[in-house]
């Protein structure tokens, strides 16, 4: 927690809670041949993250359900893990890459953030600027002139950007699992401060 930022922290007090699920199962992922090194990864993962339920995402039809570890669909020893279980049923998994990128999986694999924590900050964005835009916009194209990128949400195929006054979530990882740049799409948040709160060391006034 102390390497989110405030508003992240403050999502994850207020918003989120804790289910049981079972602990990792070395043999089981021994028996489908996957290294050592990787089961490692993914219980640092599930011990870190397993049975975190957070509110939905606006995109990918809400993003997992809950945060846990799971062997990766297909391939044997693969370099990627489940990382929770979807809402519904989808034609990708929500996975986390070979160095720990937060994505889109199955088969082929869209990163979308550097980490679970960038998603779980662009989370807390979204919930921020919901409640605090003055108005809010939903685009197929943005001018990104004059914006600079949110740090902390580790942004890849999606990402955040901002003026003082402005917060833009641009929303790319179906356009990359697809290939399909057209599938790319945005929120304009305006009227909204944003400065101050994303410090991991801010606090609120």
């Amino acid at each position: 927690m102390s390497a989110l930022s405030y508003v992240a922290r403050y999502f994850v007090t207020i918003h989120s809670r804790r289910v049981d699920v079972p602990p990792l199962d070395r043999e089981r992922w021994r028996a489908a041949g996957v290294r050592e090194s990787e089961i490692d990864r993914a219980a640092g993962f599930h011990e870190r993250w397993g049975g975190l339920v957070l509110p939905p995402s606006l995109a990918y039809d809400g993003g997992p359900r809950w945060l846990a570890a799971d062997l990766p669909v297909g391939a044997s020893g693969a370099d990627r893990f489940d990382a929770g279980q979807t809402r519904s049923a989808l034609p990708y998994t929500f996975d986390i890459g070979p160095n720990g990128e937060f994505g889109l999986g199955c088969g082929r694999f869209a990163a979308l953030h550097e980490s679970v924590e960038g998603w779980i900050e662009s989370l807390a964005l979204t919930y921020y600027a919901t409640v605090e835009a003055r108005k809010i916009t939903v685009v197929d194209d943005v001018d990104l002139s004059g914006f600079e990128p949110v740090e902390e949400v580790r942004g890849v195929a999606d990402n955040w950007w901002r003026t003082k006054t402005t917060l833009i979530s641009v929303h790319g990882g179906l356009a990359t699992y697809y290939d399909q740049p057209e599938a790319t799409s945005a929120r304009v948040y305006e009227g909204i401060p944003t400065t101050g709160m994303l410090s991991p060391r801010a606090t609120r006034s």
